[in-house]
């Protein structure tokens, strides 16, 4: 669940964030979010450094949360935690989600970057449960998600809107809360 009235892109903030790191108009920023250290998320890191040279030259890397040690690359930029996490999302062009282990916290990242009309990219474990759903969720084995990242951002395909939609109608606060009343006032049947 996603308050779609706050996962929204702040074009202001987008453009303040990404000057202060130095990204330039042409640069595709494909965000990772953490922290990254424990087991769950520190994979998508180890994912990133082994693939990195196969992800095309235009396309930096985005790290959003804390960190314990970095590989120095430019083309991968670390913020550290940071306290306006819609702000940092807003500066995203795409969204990596990568898991070597089932968590609900993949979903809770894939949720938010669709509310905001950002296309995500997922292994087949992050995004198993939400490709049904989804036209721009992209699920690819481990060996295909750079070069399906580069095919489908790098070239400049219009994605990611269509999600905003599916976030508003399956996944918003408000659509929970609605559906919890109805269903308490036993307005709407449900088969258990």
């Amino acid at each position: 669940m996603v308050d779609t009235d706050i996962f929204k892109v702040n074009t202001q903030k987008r453009l303040k964030i990404r000057a202060k790191y130095g990204i330039l108009e042409n640069d595709i920023i494909v965000g990772l979010v953490g922290g990254f250290n424990n087991e769950y998320n520190r994979p998508l890191l180890e994912y990133l450094y082994q693939n990195i040279d196969k992800f095309d030259s235009r396309i930096k890397f985005l790290v959003i949360g804390n960190i314990s040690s970095i590989l120095k690359n430019r083309r991968i930029i670390y913020t550290g935690y940071v306290e306006d996490y819609v702000g940092y999302l807003s500066t995203l062009d795409a969204l990596l989600v990568y898991r070597t282990i089932p968590t609900d916290v993949a979903i809770n990242r894939i949720v938010e970057a669709m509310a905001m009309g950002i296309p995500v990219f997922a292994n087949p474990v992050a995004g198993r449960t939400m490709e049904s759903n989804a036209k721009d969720i992209f699920v690819f084995s481990d060996q295909e998600l750079p070069s399906e990242i580069n095919r489908i951002v790098a070239n400049g395909l219009n994605i990611g809107m269509n999600e905003r939609k599916i976030a508003e109608e399956y996944y918003s606060e408000k659509n929970y809360k609605q559906k919890l009343l109805e269903f308490l006032n036993g307005e709407e049947k449900y088969n258990v």
